[in-house]
């Protein structure tokens, strides 16, 4: 036979050098020596060879680690490489793996047939500048304005204390989209690690040594969904249709979307990272907007006619939670994200009155076959913070938006609109320490009795609702 060669090159691009701890050649010569060591930013290549005229094919292996700067250091990782050229079969194989934080980028198997190959590798780390090379969506996965480094700058805000009139734009903005806030950020404990599913430091061994801190932060954002430009001293009526959907599910990669980054199965006994991410930031559960990443609605808007120009802007006001890590080097990077509608509010901006607008009046959506007409005097002007927890049940053919209701003191109550029926719970719900730590799945179950009671029930929304249960609690609901 005639003579085979195989050479794979590893290009070190890590900080320390990388040495050689072990190699075996069953089968074949080396091409010259194996390097003992590869310097930082070095290479090293390791060349075999069966001679001709034999039969014998080729078989290597070998495995490499970096050199630790002092005892007690933590190690990179280990590469390991396997190649088998079998002289009897048509069947090549050769596989390089890294473990730890090392990476590699550049291997190419040798294919079934070749007799003669060459590969180089580049070996990094996922502390090293190429893991942040990033500039656009399709190269890092998500859109960077979402980058700690940008994140940072936003103003930080109390959910609870914020009502929504006051961040939509005081002008017509041309973006279509605005980041207008973010909340405190939130250090995940250490006991929750081990349920981040991380691309980068997928081991307990690499989190513990490479990673400074994992935490969380929720960011608030307005979205523009429909403009409506309407002339002076003209009435508008007409019957719109209001797509709403998830822009961080369309412009971020599968890896990189927050359901995909949180163990959602904990141990049963164990408090789980999933449920800490939906009572801190008061969301059902992390793959809600999943269910609903297009809803398509038709509402009536009806508006009188006034002497100026104007536009009605639907404003969407999103949540975006965010999953942070910082390397052992304090770089910041992010590892998962998700968005989440918080409310949908009209706000009209009128001609020749730069910088002014009129009070934003909050759309209680989604409506089934609403015929409601809404103008700056609609029933549901009043504020709802940003913290409120909120969804929709559907009663008689009717949908309803929910949300939680402060009826003054600790107690609370519910709030179903259109009609603003409110009632307040007895006992308080407070009461129940698993309602101080679940409350969104609390209001969400109590919201699927209200709609159990009325579907066996004739319903007109009674004075007294008895009969609650939620969580091995009775409760009744009285109106206010």
């Amino acid at each position: 036979m005639p003579r085979w060669t195989y050479s794979i090159t590893i290009v070190n691009n890590t900080d320390r050098p990388l040495e050689l701890i072990s190699s075996s050649l069953p089968w074949g010569q080396k091409d010259g020596g194996f390097p003992k060591e590869i310097a930082p930013g070095a290479c090293g290549e390791f060349s075999v060879y069966a001679k001709a005229g034999t039969s014998t094919g080729i078989e290597m292996y070998f495995s490499m680690k970096d050199k630790v700067p002092s005892e007690g250091d933590a190690s990179y990782g280990l590469i390991s490489f396997s190649l088998d050229m079998p002289y009897w079969k048509h069947k090549n194989t050769s596989k390089l793996n890294c473990t730890g934080v090392l990476k590699s980028d550049g291997f190419s198997e040798v294919p079934d047939g070749a007799h003669d190959f060459s590969t180089t590798v580049q070996v990094f780390t996922s502390l090293s500048d190429k893991m942040l090379e990033k500039k656009s969506i399709e190269e890092c996965g998500y859109c960077n304005s979402y980058d700690w480094e940008m994140v940072r700058e936003l103003n930080v805000m109390d959910p609870d204390l914020t009502p929504v009139s006051e961040i939509l734009p005081k002008n017509n903005i041309l973006s279509g989209r605005k980041m207008i806030g973010r909340t405190e950020k939130r250090t995940i404990p250490r006991s929750l690690w081990g349920q981040i599913i991380d691309r980068s430091y997928k081991d307990d061994y690499s989190k513990k040594h490479f990673v400074q801190e994992y935490f969380t932060d929720s960011i608030y954002e307005v979205r523009r969904n429909i403009s409506i430009p309407i002339a002076a001293n003209e009435t508008y009526e007409k019957n719109i249709e209001i797509t709403n959907h998830s822009t961080i599910r369309r412009e971020t990669s599968e890896e990189f979307r927050i359901e995909n980054t949180i163990e959602c199965e904990a141990e049963p006994e164990a408090f789980s990272l999933s449920e800490e991410l939906s009572v801190s930031y008061q969301i059902t559960n992390l793959s809600e907007y999943c269910a609903e990443n297009e809803k398509v609605e038709r509402q009536t808007f009806s508006y009188a006619s006034v002497e100026n120009d104007r536009t009605v802007v639907l404003w969407d006001i999103v949540q975006i939670i965010a999953l942070y890590r910082v390397n052992s080097r304090g770089v910041t990077e992010l590892v998962g994200i998700g968005d989440y509608l918080v409310s949908q509010t009209q706000t009209t901006y009128t001609s020749g009155e730069e910088g002014t607008d009129q009070p934003g009046v909050e759309l209680q959506f989604p409506y089934a076959n609403s015929e409601a007409d809404y103008d700056a005097e609609d029933e549901y002007a009043e504020d709802n913070n940003l913290s409120t927890i909120q969804g929709s049940i559907t009663i008689n053919g009717t949908t309803y938006r929910w949300r939680e209701y402060k009826c003054g003191g600790l107690n609370r109550g519910i709030e179903f609109n259109p009609g603003r029926k409110r009632y307040e719970f007895d006992p308080n719900p407070h009461d129940d320490a698993w309602y101080n730590s679940h409350q969104s799945r609390w209001y969400a179950k109590m919201a699927e009795e209200f709609e159990k009671k009325a579907e066996r029930t004739g319903w007109n929304w009674p004075s007294t609702v008895r009969n609650l249960k939620v969580h091995n609690t009775t409760y009744t609901a009285t109106k206010i």
